[in-house]
């Protein structure tokens, strides 16, 4: 959207939510839109000439965050202060006849809001800059005081309204004008250029070419049982990854959205159509998803999974993916329950009680009840440790279910990363084998290790063969003990692969001593860690 889209569009929105008779003055150029001074926040420098006496007067402006945001800010002045505003205007045009200070004009009006007490100050010569002293500002009285204050941000996607540098002037804001600050959004929704795909009539084949296009790798087996699994039940899209860490879980739903959606970028499908949500430890009921009402904000506090499902709901003919990450770091059921009962029965998700809706955090009004969008593709990943919970039944019974730790192929994986790395072929070649025949007789132990595992190792191997260190075999042996036997603990189901692994590292020393010192323990003690 272009910037004077952007200013009408703000403009528009101010006018069909003002009522009465209204005086709107903006700063959205070069020299009058809003400046941060020493005494506080020059708003804007306003045309005020030949003001009637509105009922309310809306200063508004434009100031650019960095990198490439943009924050339109709205101070609204009713009441006896609208009042109070056009009786300061009579007086600086009057003393502008006599008063070197003054102009006899109110063309350049310049408004700032003051540090010390979050009031306006008016004067209709010079600017704000050149002052420093506090003092100042009781010659330039009386104080105005702003009864709301609104902030539009652009542009209107969650890469902005999550930015740090967006959150802080906002909260900026919010100390200077001591008061709540309340985030609206005006843009009409951007146009989506990407057309919806229709996943059910695409064909297998194009799913594992979009997926291998994006960087994946994963055996052709699994992208079918992950695509049909999906996409079964028409009305409901909930499947869950396991096994262990690195084996490409969070990455394959970013890659199969990317293949949904076919020419589009990461970059076009996030805060649109791709969803990532971490599950954290301390999530012990539905508001981590749902969000709440927030009695000191007095907003409806949004995160980023109802974002998805309010998305989801604007664009009723495009898959939403959400990947759940982690699904299981915190107890699934205690947080998860109600929205699969609502995902299951086709009922409303309920987010609050009252009876009309409540501003957002977001800007949005948020309902007290959302219907379940169908178009919803909720995609939980889970590892199997000791710092997880237990998936119930409930949970798996409502789920497809698949185990990426069945479909590793170190070989193959390691053969796609020399290809496309080309000086990384010779860490490859030597260390593929050895990974792949460790990573067999552990899989069968249920120890198996990932992709991510396995990259790294090489990655580590290349390198030190870059800075001189020549010989791959110690480099590597550091390497398995550093990245795979650190990992390694279990009991006497363990034994026979312990046995089985001792032959392979015969070759490296540290790893050797490594492994037979967990030989020993497991007899002594009946368990084994590194």
């Amino acid at each position: 959207m272009q910037r004077s889209e952007r200013i009408r569009h703000f403009r528009q929105w101010l006018e069909d939510n003002s009522q009465g008779q209204v005086r709107f003055s903006q700063g959205t150029g070069i020299s009058n839109s809003p400046t941060i001074v020493e005494l506080g926040l020059e708003l804007i420098c306003a045309d005020l000439e030949n003001s009637t006496t509105p009922s309310k007067f809306i200063f508004w402006g434009a100031i650019g965050v960095p990198p490439r945001h943009e924050v339109f800010i709205a101070a609204h002045v009713g009441g006896a202060d609208a009042t109070a505003v056009s009786a300061r205007l009579v007086q600086m045009a009057t003393r502008g006849a006599s008063d070197p200070g003054y102009s006899s004009r109110n063309n350049n009006v310049a408004i700032l809001v003051s540090n010390s007490d979050g009031k306006l100050y008016l004067r209709n010569k010079l600017h704000w800059t050149e002052e420093s002293d506090p003092a100042v500002l009781a010659s330039f009285g009386p104080a105005i005081s702003v009864e709301r204050v609104e902030v539009a941000i652009y542009p209107a996607d969650s890469s902005a309204s999550h930015s740090l540098q967006v959150r802080s002037f906002i909260a900026y804001l919010k100390d200077l004008f001591r008061l709540d600050i309340h985030e609206v959004r005006p843009w009409p929704g951007e146009e989506v250029s990407l057309a919806a795909p229709n996943l059910i009539g695409m064909s297998l084949q194009e799913i594992k070419d979009g997926v291998k296009t994006h960087g994946g790798y994963y055996q052709s087996d699994l992208l079918e049982r992950f695509h049909i699994g999906l996409n079964c039940t028409p009305n409901k899209h909930f499947l869950i990854l396991s096994g262990v860490s690195g084996t490409g879980k969070s990455s394959l739903i970013q890659r199969y959205a990317l293949a949904a959606y076919k020419s589009a970028t990461i970059k076009d499908l996030e805060d649109k159509f791709y969803f990532m949500c971490s599950v954290r430890p301390d999530w012990t009921d539905n508001t981590s998803l749902l969000g709440y009402y927030d009695v000191i904000l007095q907003r409806y506090t949004v995160p980023r999974f109802l974002e998805a499902v309010l998305a989801a709901t604007a664009r009723p003919n495009h898959p939403v993916f959400v990947c759940l990450d982690e699904l299981n770091l915190a107890r699934v059921e205690y947080y998860l329950s109600d929205l699969l009962s609502c995902m299951e029965l086709g009922t409303d998700i309920a987010l609050h009680s009252n009876p009309l809706s409540y501003e957002g955090t977001n800007g949005m009004a948020i309902p007290a009840t959302i219907p379940f969008p169908k178009n919803l593709y909720l995609i939980g990943t889970i590892n199997t440790d000791e710092t997880t919970h237990q998936v119930s039944d409930k949970v798996l019974d409502r789920a497809q279910v698949l185990d990426l730790s069945e479909f590793i192929d170190l070989d193959g994986f390691l053969t796609t990363q020399a290809a496309a790395d080309p000086g990384i072929v010779d860490a490859v070649q030597y260390c593929a084998p050895v990974l792949a025949s460790m990573n067999k007789v552990l899989q069968d132990a249920g120890l198996a290790f990932g992709y991510r595992t396995a990259k790294e190792i090489v990655l580590y191997c290349s390198l030190a063969k870059k800075l001189g260190v020549a010989d791959m075999s110690q480099t590597l042996d550091r390497q398995l003990i550093q990245k795979v036997m650190v990992k390694l603990r279990g009991g006497d189901r363990q034994r026979d692969a312990l046995q089985r692994l001792e032959e392979l590292v015969s070759g490296f020393p540290m790893t050797l001593r490594v492994l037979r010192r967990m030989l020993t323990d497991l007899e002594e003690v009946g368990a084994f860690q590194y």
